[in-house]
């Protein structure tokens, strides 16, 4: 509810008719999952909420695509887990956060390292933000929705107007960072 007092406070109407799109960083699905669950309690059909994974670590991806009956790993499929995106990791979903998504998740994009490290420096150089690669991952999602085919595709299928959209990055930290290991990123 705080966002939506938020949200309120600056202006901003989230409706059908303005949608609010999030955006969130996910690893195993289980924060991503209970935020995603909280916003559609508060803001029902107006939000739509994406998860960013990193290329590497697909894990929810590939759950909600095998669905319920088995568990798959990304090793399953041949990817190595290895990623700049080190908090986001994880090689297996959590069945509970994936089978919670099915019917709650706009969907899942994945995000290459180059891209995160393009989002950390950006992030920090734009906004005086100090954010750890895992919480870049959501900054890939209003261009690839607003600019992939698959993004259109998905606009047109569930009538939502994207001009209209408010568009949330959720970041997950990096604040607590050593400066020497964020000196590193912005480096890297």
């Amino acid at each position: 509810r705080l966002l939506a007092v938020q949200l309120q406070q600056l202006g901003i109407e989230v409706s059908r008719q303005r949608p609010l799109m999030v955006y969130l960083p996910c690893g195993v699905g289980g924060a991503p999952g209970g935020i995603t669950y909280g916003l559609k309690q508060v803001f029902g059909d107006a939000v739509h909420c994406w998860f960013a994974e990193p290329l590497a670590s697909p894990s929810v991806l590939l759950q909600m695509a095998a669905g319920a009956r088995r568990q798959v790993s990304v090793y399953d499929v041949g990817l190595d887990n290895k990623t700049f995106a080190d908090g986001l990791a994880v090689g297996q979903a959590s069945m509970i956060a994936a089978a919670c998504m099915q019917d709650r998740l706009a969907g899942v994009f994945t995000v290459g390292d180059s891209a995160l490290t393009y989002y950390v420096n950006a992030a920090w150089e734009m906004l005086g933000e100090k954010i750890e690669p895992s919480a870049a991952a959501s900054f890939a999602g209003p261009g690839w929705l607003t600019a992939s085919p698959t993004g259109a595709q998905w606009s047109r299928h569930h009538q939502v107007d994207l001009k209209g959209a408010t568009h949330l990055l959720w970041s997950t930290g990096g604040g607590l960072v050593p400066e020497e290991q964020f000196q590193q990123w912005l480096d890297s």
